[in-house]
């Protein structure tokens, strides 16, 4: 029986046959339920009478799930009454996985489960419990719902990807010219994944790459004649993201791209927290503008150094849509003058 349940007895009900003739006393014995005067056969209980077994039933307390009377031994739960565990268990929530009553839960995002299934597998897309679910390659899983939503095709990625890029340009007037190809690609190629981090620890959903090759020409006597650089850019994103995540994702990646190529100084030399900040700042943006709550709730809240302190002074420092200041405060910033970490939440 759980704690929070216990059972309690009724008082014994004391059935009594007087003769209203007897005793002068019956004729002034009232019924403490209606009030009628006594003339005959009453029930008492606890020092009262009452003029029949329904007025007396009046008194008894009412079981919760079934609304009878409760004449005998009786369960309590959250201040309720029940008159039998059939019907304790019938006014508990239920386990959304397998429909067993509750009487210790866990609840994850506003949904309740039982122990061993809040505690057991969760879908790597909503983080919620599941008991079967789709396989991914790299060994995610999917519940049913986000499998049928994820986007999996590279085509399909790419239509999300484009609509990134012009989102990114929209709100921050760079035109960022040809794209880097696209890459779908497991959580194992997730940087830091390969290097032992597990990469629930950081959310990591994609990444920016760029090789540049530097060829130099000489002639006969050993004089620089011609350079040639070539940067070669990509950006890996995980396959199974939601659109959501997948157009936040795309968004966050893009403007390491800006960065790139219009804040060279920011790129090669600006701490990690704020490479990543600028670019969590671009995807709240986005998130914020469609609604993307639970995109928008794990950008704010994130315990990460980088992204998540990152995020939070840039945010404190220029506002939370204010690209147009971050831009002109990155234009003339010296990256040595800042912290190469952030303390929890410093500000500006």
């Amino acid at each position: 029986m759980p704690d929070s349940c216990r059972s309690r007895p009724i008082p014994l009900l004391l059935v009594v046959a007087l003769l209203v003739a007897a005793t002068g006393l019956a004729a002034t014995l009232r019924c403490a339920t209606c009030g009628a005067l006594i003339k005959g056969r009453y029930v008492q209980s606890n020092g009262k009478a009452y003029c029949s077994q329904a007025c007396y039933q009046k008194t008894l307390p009412k079981c919760a799930t079934c609304g009878k009377p409760i004449t005998g031994r009786y369960l309590q739960h959250m201040g309720r009454n029940y008159c039998s565990q059939k019907c304790l268990d019938a006014s508990l929530p239920k386990c959304e996985l397998c429909g067993k009553p509750l009487r210790r839960m866990i609840e994850i995002k506003g949904h309740l489960y039982c122990e061993e299934h809040g505690n057991g597998t969760r879908c790597d897309a909503c983080g919620l419990p599941l008991i079967r679910g789709k396989e991914l390659p790299d060994r995610r899983v999917l519940c049913p719902h986000c499998a049928e939503r994820v986007v999996l095709e590279l085509g399909d990625a790419r239509k999300v990807y484009e609509r990134a890029q012009r989102e990114v340009e929209a709100l921050t007037g760079i035109d960022l010219g040809e794209l880097p190809p696209l890459e779908l690609v497991g959580r194992d190629r997730m940087p830091s994944f390969q290097q032992g981090v597990a990469i629930e620890d950081i959310q990591e959903r994609g990444f920016y790459r760029q090789e540049v090759k530097i060829d130099t020409y000489a002639d006969e006597k050993g004089r620089v004649v011609r350079t040639d650089r070539q940067v070669k850019e990509t950006i890996c994103i995980l396959y199974g993201l939601t659109p959501d995540e997948l157009l936040c994702t795309s968004g966050h990646e893009l403007t390491h791209a800006l960065q790139a190529r219009f804040l060279p100084a920011i790129q090669d030399n600006a701490p990690l927290w704020l490479k990543e900040g600028i670019c969590q700042y671009v995807a709240a943006i986005i998130a914020r503008r469609h609604h993307f709550d639970d995109e928008l709730t794990s950008i704010e809240k994130s315990p990460h150094p980088a992204y998540g302190r990152g995020y939070r002074y840039l945010k404190q420092r220029f506002g939370p849509t204010n690209w147009a200041g971050l831009w002109t405060w990155l234009k003339g910033l010296d990256p040595a003058t800042l912290p190469a970490e952030l303390d929890d939440d410093q500000t500006p």
